[in-house]
C-alpha cells in the first residue's frame, strides 16, 4: 500500500498536479507599544507626564530590548526629549543600525549637551558613522566644532572631508569662513572642487543673511582658484550678485564673454538686477555683438522694461538681419508698454514694420501693436487714427490691431470701414467686430451694435468669401456655453 501511494504521488509530480504549499506569512513585528509604535508623535505611554515617559523611553534605550522598539523610542525623544535622554542616545551613535536615528534625534534637542555628546563621538567613529555625526554637527551650526572640522580638511579620505565643508558652510562665522578659505587656497588639489562648493554655500549663506560685502569676498576668492568651469559660473552669479548695481563691470564682462555659458549667465543676469545705468551699459554693449547675440540681448533688454533702453532699441529695428530686427521690434513694444506716456514714435515704427515683406518683420509689428496693454489711450488713439490711413495695407493692420485690442470704442470706425474700398480690409473689419462683440468685456451697447454690423458685414461677404462669412455667422449667432464650476482634479493629473 506505501508503495502504491507513493508512486501515485510521484505520477502526480510528473503531471504538474502536485499542489504547492505557499510558505506562511512572516508574523509582523512584534512592540512593547503596540499599535502605538507607528504614531511616535503621540505618547507611547499611557497616563504618564512627558517626564515619566520619558524616563522610560530612556530606561529601554540602555536595556537588552529590541532595536524596533529603540527606534520608536529615539522617534518619540526626537519629540519629546531634553538634556536627560542625551547620554542615552549618544551611546548608541557607534551602533550601525540604530546611530542615523539617534544622531538625528540629538539635532532636535535644544540643549548644549547634545552638541557636547556629537562633537565626543567625532573622536570615537570612522567611516559612515563618523561622517553622519559630522552632518549633525552641521544641521545644529556648533560653532565650537569647527577647529575640528577644520583638522580633517585636508586629509586623504574626500567623503570625510567633503561632510566637513559642508559642515563649516552651514556653520559659518570667521573661523569657519577662514578654514575654509585656507583649505581652497593650500588643500590639497584634488579635494578643491569640493570645498569650492562649501566656499559658494557658505557665501549663499552670507547674502541671505544680508552680509553682501562678506558674500562678495568669499566669492571672489573662489573665482580666483582653478576650479571646474560650472563652480565658477556659481561663484560669478554670486560675486555679481552680491554687489547689486556695483556688479555692472563684471556682468558686462559675461556678455562680452567668448563662452557661451559666461554669455548665458549675463543674459540670466540682465532680467534680474536693475537700474538705468545697467540699462544703458547693457544696451551699449548691443552694436558690439554678433547678430545672433544682438537678438539675445536685445530680449533681455525688452524683459528689463527699462526705457533707458529704448533708443538703442529702435535702431536694431532698422537692421539687415530679419532675427535682430524682430528682437527689437519685441523688447521695443515691450519698453512702450511699461512706459506711463509711451512715446508714440513706436507705435508708428511698429506700424512700419507691420507692412515690410518679411512675414516674420511683419507678424513682429502686429504682434506689437496688439501687445501694449489696451489700457493706453494714447496708443488706442494712435491705432484708431490710422483706420483712416491712405494706404491699405495699413488700414488692414490698424484694424487687426483694433479687434485683437478689443477696443470696443473704436466700434464706429469700424463699421465704417466695412464699406472700405479693399477687400482685406474689409475681411479684417469682420474679424475685429466679432471679437469685439464676443468679447467678456466691453460697453453692452458697443458690443450690440459691433454684433449688428459684423452680421451684416457677413451677409454682404457672403459671395466674396464664403468661408470667413460663414465662420463669424456662427460664432455670432451660436448660444455661448455657460460657464459651469471648474471640475475638481486629483493631484498629478
Amino acid at each position: 500500500m506505501e508503495a502504491t501511494q507513493e508512486t501515485k504521488k510521484a505520477g502526480a509530480a510528473k503531471a504538474g498536479g502536485v499542489k504547492k504549499v505557499r510558505p506562511a506569512a512572516s508574523a509582523p513585528i512584534s512592540s512593547v507599544f503596540g499599535s502605538k509604535a507607528q504614531v511616535p508623535q503621540r505618547p507611547l505611554f499611557d497616563n504618564v507626564t512627558k517626564q515619566e515617559e520619558e524616563q522610560k523611553l530612556i530606561a529601554l534605550l540602555q536595556s537588552d530590548g529590541a532595536e524596533f522598539d529603540k527606534d520608536t523610542a529615539c522617534r518619540r525623544l526626537a519629540v519629546i526629549g531634553t538634556k536627560a535622554s542625551v547620554p542615552a542616545l549618544a551611546a548608541l551613535l557607534s551602533n550601525e543600525h540604530l546611530c542615523d536615528v539617534a544622531r538625528c534625534t540629538l539635532e532636535t534637542i535644544p540643549d548644549p549637551a547634545a552638541d557636547e555628546a556629537l562633537r565626543a563621538a567625532m573622536g570615537n567613529l570612522k567611516g559612515r558613522l563618523l561622517i553622519g555625526v559630522i552632518n549633525s554637527i552641521g544641521v545644529r551650526k556648533d560653532a565650537k566644532a569647527v577647529e575640528a572640522l577644520a583638522k580633517r580638511l585636508g586629509g586623504d579620505d574626500a567623503e570625510l572631508a567633503a561632510a566637513c565643508a559642508a559642515a563649516l558652510a552651514r556653520i559659518g562665522g570667521p573661523e569657519a569662513s577662514k578654514a575654509l578659505e585656507q583649505a581652497l587656497a593650500s588643500g590639497p588639489e584634488a579635494l578643491k572642487p569640493t570645498v569650492g562648493d562649501a566656499c559658494i554655500a557658505l557665501a549663499d549663506n552670507l547674502l541671505v543673511a544680508g552680509k553682501n560685502a562678506e558674500a562678495a569676498a568669499v566669492f571672489d576668492k573662489v573665482r580666483a582658484t582653478k576650479l571646474p568651469k560650472p563652480r565658477l559660473l556659481a561663484a560669478t552669479r554670486g560675486a555679481i550678485v552680491a554687489r547689486g548695481t556695483d556688479g555692472a563691470a563684471l556682468l558686462i564682462e559675461q556678455i562680452r564673454a567668448e563662452d557661451w555659458e559666461g554669455f548665458d549667465l549675463g543674459l540670466r543676469l540682465a532680467r534680474e538686477i536693475k537700474g538705468a545705468d545697467l540699462t544703458r551699459a547693457l544696451a551699449a554693449e548691443v552694436g558690439k555683438l554678433p547678430p545672433p547675440r544682438q537678438a539675445l540681448l536685445l530680449q533681455a533688454l525688452g524683459d528689463r522694461r527699462d526705457a533707458a533702453a529704448l533708443a538703442v532699441v529702435v535702431g536694431a529695428t532698422q537692421s539687415g538681419d530679419p532675427k535682430v530686427c524682430v528682437a527689437a521690434l519685441q523688447a521695443a513694444a515691450q519698453l512702450a508698454d511699461a512706459m506711463d506716456v509711451p512715446d508714440l514714435a513706436v507705435v508708428s515704427m511698429l506700424f512700419e514694420a507691420a507692412v515690410k515683406p518679411q512675414a516674420e518683420v511683419a507678424e513682429a509689428g502686429k504682434a506689437g501693436l496688439a501687445g501694449i496693454r489696451n489700457t493706453n489711450a494714447p496708443v488706442n488713439d494712435a491705432i484708431v487714427a490710422r483706420l483712416a490711413d491712405k494706404d491699405a495695407k495699413v488700414r488692414c493692420v490698424a484694424v487687426e490691431a483694433a479687434g485683437k485690442r478689443l477696443l470696443s470704442a473704436a466700434v464706429p470706425q469700424l463699421v465704417k470701414a466695412a464699406d472700405d474700398s479693399d477687400a482685406a480690409v474689409r475681411v479684417a473689419v469682420l474679424t475685429a467686430l466679432t471679437d469685439i462683440a464676443l468679447a467678456h468685456r466691453g460697453e453692452a451697447a458697443a458690443k450690440a451694435e459691433a454684433k449688428k454690423a459684423a452680421l451684416a458685414l457677413a451677409d454682404k461677404l457672403a459671395q466674396s468669401n464664403p468661408s470667413e462669412s460663414a465662420a463669424a455667422k456662427k460664432k455670432l449667432t451660436e448660444p455661448l456655453a455657460k460657464e459651469g464650476p471648474v471640475p475638481m482634479r486629483s493631484p498629478g493629473l
